[in-house]
């Protein structure tokens, strides 16, 4: 089944489940064929105050179940104040459960038990009817609190995107309204007319090839198809202002800003003493529970002794048990009315909850639709705001067209100058160039005929010239020529680009200098930080380092107290600080010796990372040890290289890894005593030999 719970009436409803597959839409229709509850009037939220979608599938929303079910509100009836109390009302007791007159007092026989037991089931049966009418009305209850919960959640979250589209929306108009930030000067609007005035009276140069006698006439066929729209802007600037009056704009904010404060009221939000009244509803809920066992041990022992005294038939005890029985059915009864009293009062708190939730859900209905007002208010607020920045910008650039338009003619001007400038420095420099060009001639000409009879310059500078004197590069090329002018020319703007290209190859060489310098400052103080902190660093390491030793020497000491009374047969150990070693033959068979004299692997001082060593399976250890001296201190093989090698054969090969240890326990695989310092090494084999 598919649960919905109407909270404004506190009543389950529940659908098939296949309408989960459905849209909230089709579930809408349903819930108004069943209810006769319009969708418009429909408000369904889920826990959390998510509230559902119309198009979308009800099996995405978490919910629907009789614990997590759908909150289902009817704002018509919400806001027609009407609460339904026909689905709660307490479960009346018959009035012949509370009579004894129709039970018979006299000529007692076994029926007259038989009518007894029949009245303490009619009573246990009515019982029951009202606990589980307690405990629907108290579960309803438990389900209103969560209901009022999704609203308030669904509030906060109207309440939150509402403030910050206002909070933009103030932003915006005082960004556009103050001067400081942008805004239009008040002379600038005042004299908007004589400005317009102004651009008709500038007339429109015949080098631009325009249609337009005058800058005016231009602009507004230009801008749009309505000649009249530049002459409309102070129009159009009096209506926009006159739409957003700074009085009605404040009088919005301020309604906002008040709504907003109505809507984070905790003493509308928050139902005062809500979870101590559920509580307490709980407590009488036990209560009735407990008097429902009472009740329940009375009635089987009714039923216990009536079936005992019918087996014993035995008439002298019948008064006896009469009395007893009509004992047993009134105090069934007084427990009856105790539980309908919890049921009255579970009714009592519901019907007041109700009234409670419908009350909030009224103000919750009337400040939704004050921010959906104000909403509204702020769109068309909103669009007048944009046009008005639109205006505005077409205001300021309308101020100003005057001087752009001078300014721009006054550019036309400055570069036609500078052209002309530029093409009589340009004959200047070719009559120069040619007056150059025809002393080179000159001179080699005259060292041509110098020279011309001599077998050196006929011969080995052959290339050097001719009798007119050598050819030019540009030989044929005539200085007066256009073609010798724009090559000229192209060559000159070449050279002022070159300038323009190196001149910004320098600005980015000085701010890559400057962002270095800073870097390297960067960099410095990082590494100042870095070097402190380190600094920090070893000093606690070389405390705990300090107290580490300090307490390895007691460890020693004790050792060493220890080893004193060992025999002088037992090999002796030396302890030496930071390697201890045992002194007695190793035994290497021949062969390895050999190896290690023919490799050249022979040390003195311990082996390192990355040096040559031979491996061989010592008996004394047994393990696979590091052979040679090795400063006085024993290397073993790693345990994870020792599995692949055998007895047999001895290995060759380099260091890759070396740690110092100490042998915390008396047993341990290397035979060592306890308190002895080695090294172990890994390493990476190279080659292995036969031991014969």
């Amino acid at each position: 089944m598919l649960y919905v719970f109407q909270v404004d009436t506190g009543t389950m409803l529940t659908f098939d489940m296949n309408l989960a597959l459905e849209t909230v839409g089709t579930l809408q229709t349903a819930i108004a064929t069943t209810q006769e509850i319009p969708p418009n009037s429909q408000v369904l939220l889920i826990s959390g105050g998510v509230p559902l979608v119309t198009d979308s599938r009800v099996c995405n929303y978490p919910a629907g179940t009789d614990t997590n079910p759908i909150f289902l509100f009817n704002k018509l009836n919400i806001e027609q104040n009407i609460i339904s109390l026909v689905s709660w009302q307490p479960v009346s007791v018959p009035e012949n459960l509370l009579q004894f007159d129709e039970l018979p007092t006299g000529n007692l026989n076994y029926g007259t038990f038989h009518s007894y037991a029949t009245k303490a089931g009619s009573i246990m049966k009515v019982s029951k009817e009202i606990l589980a009418s307690s405990e629907r009305l108290i579960h309803d209850q438990y389900l209103q609190h969560l209901g009022w919960g999704a609203v308030v959640a669904n509030l906060e979250d109207i309440v939150s995107v509402f403030k910050k589209r206002v909070e933009k929306f103030e932003n915006d108009f005082w960004k556009e309204f103050d001067i400081g930030e942008g805004g239009l000067e008040l002379d600038v609007v005042e004299g908007l007319p004589t400005t317009i005035e102004s651009l008709a009276t500038i007339s429109m140069p015949t080098e631009l090839s325009t249609n337009s006698s005058n800058l005016l006439q231009w602009l507004n066929t230009t801008t749009t198809n309505s000649s009249s729209l530049i002459l409309s802007l102070p129009s159009q600037y009096a209506k926009t202002m006159e739409v957003l009056d700074k009085s009605v704009i404040e009088g919005l904010l301020k309604d906002s800003t008040s709504t907003i404060s109505k809507s984070t009221l905790p003493s509308m939000k928050q139902i005062k003493g809500l979870s101590h009244r559920l509580y307490s509803l709980d407590q009488l809920l036990l209560a009735s529970r407990s008097t429902i066992g009472d009740s329940t041990t009375l009635c089987a022992s009714l039923l216990a002794t009536t079936q005992r005294a019918t087996s014993l038939a035995d008439n002298n005890i019948l008064p006896t048990l009469s009395e007893s029985h009509l004992k047993q059915l009134h105090a069934m009864v007084e427990n009856l009315l105790k539980i309908q009293d919890i049921n009255k009062r579970c009714s009592k708190a519901k019907e007041e909850l109700l009234g409670n939730l419908n009350t909030r859900l009224k103000w919750v209905i009337f400040v939704q639709k004050q921010i959906s007002e104000l909403n509204l208010k702020l769109s068309v607020y909103s669009e007048a705001l944009r046009k008005f920045k639109n205006l505005k910008s077409v205001i300021k650039q309308v101020d100003i067209a005057s001087s752009v338009f001078a300014s721009c003619v006054d550019e036309v001007a400055r570069r036609r100058n500078f052209e002309t400038k530029y093409n009589r420095d340009l004959i200047k420099v070719q009559l120069n160039l040619k007056q150059d060009f025809q002393h080179e001639r000159e001179q080699r000409k005259s060292f041509h005929g110098k020279f011309k009879n001599h077998f050196l310059y006929n011969t080995l500078f052959e290339k050097l010239g001719s009798e007119n004197g050598s050819e030019f590069w540009w030989e044929g090329f005539d200085p007066e020529s256009e073609e010798f002018k724009k090559m000229v020319a192209m060559e000159i703007e070449q050279n002022l680009e070159n300038v323009a290209m190196e001149t910004d190859k320098l600005k980015e060489c000085q701010e890559k200098i400057q962002n270095l310098n800073e870097e390297h400052a960067r960099e410095i103080l990082e590494l100042r930080e870095n070097y402190e902190k380190r600094i920090w660093e070893m000093k606690e390491e070389f405390k705990n380092e300090v107290e580490a030793v300090k307490s390895r020497f007691k460890f020693v000491a004790k050792q060493q107290q220890q080893l004193e009374i060992i025999s002088e047969t037992e090999t002796p150990v030396k302890i030496g600080g930071q390697q201890q070693q045992i002194e007695e033959e190793e035994h290497v068979p021949g062969i390895v010796d050999s190896l290690s004299r023919k490799l050249s692997l022979t040390s003195t001082g311990p082996c390192k990372i990355g040096d040559r060593v031979l491996l061989y399976y010592n008996e004394k250890y047994e393990a696979f040890v590091v052979h040679g001296n090795n400063g006085g201190s024993v290397h073993f093989v790693h345990t994870e290289n020792a599995m692949e090698m055998k007895k047999e054969f001895c290995y060759l090969g380099s260091v890759l890894d070396k740690e110092y240890c100490v042998a915390r326990r008396a047993q341990n695989r290397y035979k060592v005593p306890q308190g002895f310092h080695f090294y172990r090494v890994k390493v990476l084999l190279a080659e292995n030999f036969i031991l014969n």
